[in-house]
């Protein structure tokens, strides 16, 4: 689909301008144009909508091609204007070219025109362009006048054939102790018995033969006698066909002094931060084993429903956007209730470890397996469709079936598992009717006699499945 062309047009003919769109759409552009046909509504119209370009009659009554352009001027002075006109190219023709058109255009050679409103578009890109280069160049001179004078650092700038100071910042003339023009202009050896100076003339010489000097720091005599530390950068540059030496001097003196101070300071501080590390480090475990006791069940390790719950909904969400399958289970440890009643707290609590312990090895590391309720599990199982999670349900029911319990020397009952199965079927199924229908396929398999396996899948068995 072409890119809408949003033109302007000024005529007083709306078949000219019909004309005028249909060449341009017969020439492959797609122009949305809007008419005007006096000094109001141009004016209006500029100030209220975008366009690429205005198209413009001439010689309009009581407004002319001079008007047009004054307005496009004053409104939108980056605006292109063509002058489309049965007009002859007469002086008048060649004075609206001299004050700003970009064209003018005969209406009986409309065949030119498309090339022409191109032309001149691309041409007003380039003015934007060239005037937006302008303008950033000008602001970055400016900006980088400003870092140079308001720099914290002394600042010279050399021309390393000659000597010649070039430019120095305000740091610079103070560091030196000389006034403005007895630097700039001159040779460092002509300037005067300035330590400053004669550090430029050191560093010059030494640019005469490499590219980068440094000296950490260097003790300067000023004017007024005192003694500063200044740290030392200087680095040649080609400019064109001239090279030029850039000498930077920075006053350390505090910072040599601070040094001292920091010194004295960093033993006292090392032991205070290995004291403070240790202490954050025992309550940050502290922290992280609370945290994870809080989403732990203390009997079996599992994850409990409070993270079930977040789990749940994050799993199923994330199953619905990157359309993956998922299933659940919800297994319930069968006669839990009367084995503690017979056998007591304690063969509770094995029934729901040895669960839990197996539980924890049948399902993948990409399962969640969570204590949900007093005798009951959940299973979350991203990746897995409803066969696979049957089987899966089916084998952890038989693994557990097999197994001997005793407790104190006394055999207990056998351990089994009523486990319901449900997969998401559609999409934007809630984990709210996920675990539902888990638990109306676990109540359907308690019914039938416990110790199964059942699926929720419009109350279809586990036996008319397809393998």
């Amino acid at each position: 689909m072409k890119t809408p062309l949003p033109l302007l047009l000024v005529d007083d003919s709306e078949a000219d301008a019909a004309r005028m769109e249909a060449t341009l759409r017969e020439a492959g552009l797609a122009p949305d144009c809007r008419r005007v046909d006096n000094r109001e509504a141009l004016e209006r119209t500029l100030r209220e909508s975008r366009s690429a370009a205005v198209l413009a009659e001439r010689r309009l009554p009581g407004f002319d091609g001079l008007a047009v352009l004054d307005a496009v001027r004053r409104i939108a002075p980056r605006l292109p204007v063509l002058f489309v006109s049965d007009a002859p190219a007469d002086a008048a023709a060649v004075r609206l070219m001299r004050e700003g058109a970009a064209d003018v255009v005969a209406k009986s050679q409309l065949g030119g025109l498309a090339a022409t409103l191109q032309r001149a578009l691309a041409e007003a890109d380039d003015n934007r362009a060239r005037l937006q280069a302008e303008r950033t160049l000008k602001l970055s001179e400016m900006h980088c006048r400003r870092i140079f004078e308001t720099s914290r650092d002394a600042v010279a700038i050399l021309d390393s054939a000659s000597g010649t100071v070039v430019e120095a910042n305000r740091l610079m003339i103070e560091l030196a102790g000389c006034r403005r023009e007895e630097l700039l202009g001159r040779k460092v050896g002509e300037v005067g018995p300035y330590k400053a100076v004669a550090v430029l003339g050191v560093v010059l010489r030494q640019l005469q033969q490499t590219d980068h000097v440094h000296y950490d720091h260097l003790a300067l005599s000023l004017r007024n006698g005192q003694t500063v530390e200044v740290e030392v950068v200087g680095s040649a540059y080609q400019l064109a066909s001239a090279r030029f030496v850039q000498c930077t001097m920075r006053d350390i003196t505090a910072r040599r002094q601070a040094e001292l101070e920091l010194q004295r300071a960093r033993t006292e501080l090392q032991a205070e931060t290995a004291h403070r590390r240790k202490a954050h480090e025992a309550f940050e475990a502290g922290q992280q084993k609370a945290s994870e006791e809080s989403l732990r069940d203390s009997l079996t390790g599992l994850y409990n429903r409070r993270y079930l719950d977040r789990a749940l909904v994050r799993a199923v969400s994330q199953a619905h956007r990157n359309r993956w399958l998922f299933s659940a289970m919800l297994i319930e440890v069968d006669h839990f209730k009367e084995c503690a009643e017979k056998h007591g707290h304690a063969a509770g609590e094995l029934f729901m470890r040895t669960a839990g312990t197996h539980l924890r090895s049948a399902f993948r590391v990409a399962d969640t397996v969570c204590r949900h309720g007093d005798e009951t599990f959940a299973v979350l199982m991203p990746g897995t469709g409803p066969v696979a999670a049957r089987d899966a349900a089916e084998r952890l029911r038989a693994r557990v079936h097999v197994l001997d319990l005793v407790l104190d020397g006394v055999a207990l009952p056998a351990l089994t598992l009523s486990i319901g199965v449900a997969a998401l079927t559609k999409p934007g199924q809630s984990a709210e009717a996920l675990m539902q229908a888990a638990d109306r396929a676990l109540q359907r398999g308690k019914q039938a006699g416990r110790d199964q396996a059942k699926m929720y899948s419009d109350y279809v068995t586990l036996d008319t499945l397809p393998e």
